[in-house]
């Protein structure tokens, strides 16, 4: 791993502008909410670009025309330390629960 002390917004923004022509192709709302107060943190920018990447690409590959894809980011503080969420909601199929 490389890691460096990036602010995954950055990250998220790049992976954003490098998709979205595929779901415009499909005719999906496509949109960005990142949360300014996000921190630096130490991260390998491939290896979680490469993830949001695919989770976005899933999204959008599985999702229906006119459907809907939302990445988003936050703080949140579990046991004094905090964390930042990564989200990825949309409309499509979804997953299937296992029995």
């Amino acid at each position: 791993m490389r890691k460096r002390k990036l602010n995954i917004n950055d990250i998220i923004k790049d992976v954003y502008a490098s998709i979205k022509i595929m779901a415009d192709q499909k005719n999906l709302e496509f949109t960005v909410s990142l949360e300014d107060s996000v921190k630096l943190t130490w991260i390998d920018p491939d290896r979680i670009g490469q993830v949001i990447k695919n989770l976005l690409l899933n999204a959008i590959k599985f999702n229906k025309e006119k459907g809907r894809v939302n990445i988003s980011t936050s703080t949140e503080i579990i046991k004094d330390r905090e964390y930042i969420k990564v989200s990825v909601e949309d409309n499509g199929i979804g997953i299937p629960r296992r029995r």
